[in-house]
């Protein structure tokens, strides 16, 4: 008789396991210490392009919850499906810039935009501003087909530009 299957680790499951492993720190420190300073830069540019996949995969999985939540009382502009979910920044009074769940644009396949809260998405919309620089013109898109996520300040708001 086989064993079966383990069930596939979730996005927070590998985020914790990461960290546990990093932080048995005189490993890992002993490790980097051997390092030559170029070799440590293409490994910082790595993690941060792990850390963009965790928290991309996480805030598309929010979306989704978030987007499953939706009802006819959201008001949606359209009842065809979302293809694409905007996000645009607010800079609040203390100068924080941040992207902001409660005004998402949702496009939809038959170009019609409906502006929601989507409040389950707020903790990864806020993880995953942190990994830019944010601009006061910033607008992060997620195409929800491809998982593909772009922050630019050239694209307006309510326009999906693809």
């Amino acid at each position: 008789m086989t064993e079966p299957e383990p069930e596939p680790l979730t996005v927070d499951e590998r985020a914790q396991l990461l960290a546990q492993l990093l932080t048995e720190h005189t490993v890992v420190a002993g490790a980097l210490a051997l390092l030559p300073s170029f070799e440590l830069h293409h490994l910082v540019g790595a993690c941060e392009q792990v850390i963009a996949h965790v928290e991309g995969a996480a805030l598309l999985e929010a979306i989704n919850e978030d987007l499953a939540a939706l009802t006819p009382d959201n008001r949606l502009a359209s009842a065809t499906p979302v293809t694409h979910v905007r996000f645009v920044v607010t800079e609040h009074d203390s100068g924080l810039l941040e992207y902001n769940p409660d005004d998402a644009r949702l496009f939809h396949a038959d170009g019609a935009v409906s502006t929601v809260d989507l409040p389950a998405t707020e903790e990864a919309l806020t993880e995953f501003s942190e990994l830019f620089n944010l601009g006061t013109l910033s607008v992060l898109t997620l195409d929800l087909a491809t998982g593909a996520i772009t922050s630019d300040a050239t694209t307006t708001p309510d326009t999906l530009a693809i």
